[in-house]
C-alpha cells in the first residue's frame, strides 16, 4: 500500500488508481478492460455475496493477486488469503488520507473492514506513523499480536521482532 501511494504523496498524481506505474493503478485497469467495474465496486461496499462476486477480478492479471485464493479456487499464490482487491483499495485509500493531510475521520465502514483484517484503525495509523517516520529493515507487518504470530508461523519464524512494540495485548 505504502508504494502505491508515493506519487499521491509527491503530489503527482490525485488519486493512487490515476497515478501511473503502481500496481494499483494496473489492478483497477485490468478490472476496468474486464468490464467489471461493478464487481469491484459491490466489493468494496464489504458484503459477503459482493465479495463472490468479485472473486477472480486478478485471475490473469500479469501481477501477483491480492487474495491468496488456493484453498478455494486458484492455482496462482496471492499475497494474502481473505484479503480481497476491494479491501486493499479501501486500505489504501483509508492510508492516503492517514498520511497525505490527517483531516479525514475514520468511518464505521473502515473500522469493520480493518477488524476484517485483525486490526483496527488505530493499530494500522500507529504503524503507517513508524513506517513513514524511520528506516525498517526486512518485512514489515501491521496486524495483531495474533496475526504477526501467525504470519511468522507461516514463515517459518520461532521469534517475532518488535511484537512489544506493537501496541496490542495479547
Amino acid at each position: 500500500a505504502y508504494i502505491d501511494l508515493n506519487p499521491v504523496a509527491a503530489g503527482i498524481a490525485k488519486a493512487p488508481e490515476a497515478s501511473e506505474h503502481t500496481s494499483v493503478k494496473a489492478r483497477v485497469d485490468h478490472v476496468k478492460q474486464l468490464g467489471r467495474e461493478n464487481d469491484l465496486q459491490a466489493a468494496r461496499e464489504g458484503s459477503v455475496v459482493a465479495i463472490r462476486r468479485a472473486k477472480r477480478l486478478e485471475e490473469r492479471l500479469w501481477l501477483v493477486p491480492i487474495e491468496d485464493r488456493r484453498r478455494i479456487d486458484s492455482q496462482r499464490e496471492g499475497m494474502l488469503a481473505s484479503f480481497t482487491l476491494g479491501q486493499y483499495l479501501l486500505l489504501i485509500e483509508h492510508t492516503g488520507r492517514l498520511v497525505r493531510n490527517k483531516k479525514a475521520s475514520i468511518s464505521a465502514e473502515l473500522a469493520d473492514i480493518m477488524q476484517r483484517l485483525g486490526t483496527t484503525a488505530a493499530t494500522w495509523e500507529s504503524r503507517i506513523r513508524r513506517l513513514c517516520g524511520g528506516r525498517l529493515l526486512g518485512r514489515f507487518i501491521g496486524g495483531s499480536r495474533d496475526r504477526l504470530r501467525s504470519v511468522a508461523e507461516q514463515l517459518g519464524v520461532s521469534r517475532v521482532a518488535n511484537l512489544k512494540a506493537s501496541g496490542n495485548s495479547a
